[in-house]
């Protein structure tokens, strides 16, 4: 999955290897990880971000939809 955010941030889930979020920014020069296994996140298929800043993830094998609080700063993290 790939989306942007309001500020031309580019979102890419890594499914295959090691289940990360990916910002770029809108140029597509890496800026940080966003989410990792660490944060619980495994297989991450889908992403979108709605117009309250809440970021969406799909996961293979959940039967849910996890929502975290994003940040357009990059220093800032995610929280659940």
């Amino acid at each position: 999955g790939i989306c942007t955010d309001k500020v031309g941030n580019i979102l890419v889930c890594d499914n295959q290897c090691k289940y990360r979020i990916h910002m770029l920014d809108p140029d597509g020069v890496f800026l940080r990880f966003l989410l990792s296994k660490d944060d619980g996140i495994l297989e991450p298929l889908g992403l979108c971000i709605d117009d309250c800043n809440n970021l969406w993830l799909g996961q293979r094998g959940k039967e849910f939809v996890s929502v975290f609080k994003y940040n357009t700063h990059v220093n800032e993290n995610l929280y659940m």
